[in-house]
């Protein structure tokens, strides 16, 4: 199902405005703080030396898969090919800011439904309001509504999945699209009075979920039980 933008808080504010990182990173990262890996995990996308591992609570193993060997992943394999790895072998699967990257995304993400046991966990993160980057090219912005389309596709039951947009206020939104919002002085100072006008203002979210910056989604892949119903 697709969810709600989250309230702006003073905590929340506290804790965002202080991030030198991009705003989107900083809603990211807030999401993963409270996401806790146990069992194996693989990482698509993902390898030595990114930032989200400092963030995330593992408490088993991970491999990672990327094209690049650069990044030491465990496997080095084209993700716009089938993964060579064997079905319902992880119990969970993570890759961050990796989908927008891949010609055939569609996929990708298959691919990562079938490479989890039955009853395992994802957890993705995607851009959406947000410019064009990466060196290995940059193809999709989807809506939040794809990603609901492309899951249930898939065989994840609508009731098993969540797509929470990233998003604080629509000026913000307009913002982070500036590179210097956010870094250095003048960035941070008026990044921490942007993110402060809508709780000044008692602004709700409620305006602010057609313009997120990403999306954090996060489901389950039905047990052999439910997939049997």
């Amino acid at each position: 199902m697709i969810g709600v933008v989250a309230p702006p808080t003073w905590a929340r504010w506290r804790r965002l405005s202080q991030q030198r990182v991009t705003l989107l990173r900083a809603l990211e990262y807030e999401k993963l703080e409270a996401v806790h890996l146990a069992g194996s995990t693989l990482d698509v996308g993902g390898g030595a030396g990114f930032g989200y591992h400092l963030v995330i609570k593992n408490s088993g193993v991970t491999h990672a898969v990327n094209l690049s060997a650069d990044v030491a992943p465990t496997v080095v394999a084209d993700l716009n090919r089938p993964l060579p790895i064997a079905t319902a072998s992880y119990d969970n699967v993570i890759s961050f800011n990796t989908l927008e990257h891949i010609e055939d995304d569609r996929l990708a993400l298959n691919e990562m439904i079938r490479v989890l046991k039955p009853g395992g966990s994802f957890h993705i993160t995607v851009p959406f309001l947000y410019r064009r980057h990466g060196r290995y090219g940059d193809y999709h912005r989807h809506t939040a509504e794809w990603w609901d389309h492309a899951l249930r596709c898939m065989g994840v039951p609508a009731e098993q999945f969540e797509i929470v947009p990233l998003a604080w206020s629509r000026l913000s939104s307009a913002l982070a699209q500036l590179s210097w919002f956010g870094g250095g002085l003048k960035g941070r100072f008026v990044r921490r009075m942007v993110l402060a006008l809508p709780l000044i203002a008692r602004q709700s979210a409620a305006g602010t979920t057609d313009v997120p910056l990403g999306y954090y989604i996060r489901g389950r892949k039905p047990s052999s039980a439910e997939a049997g119903r």
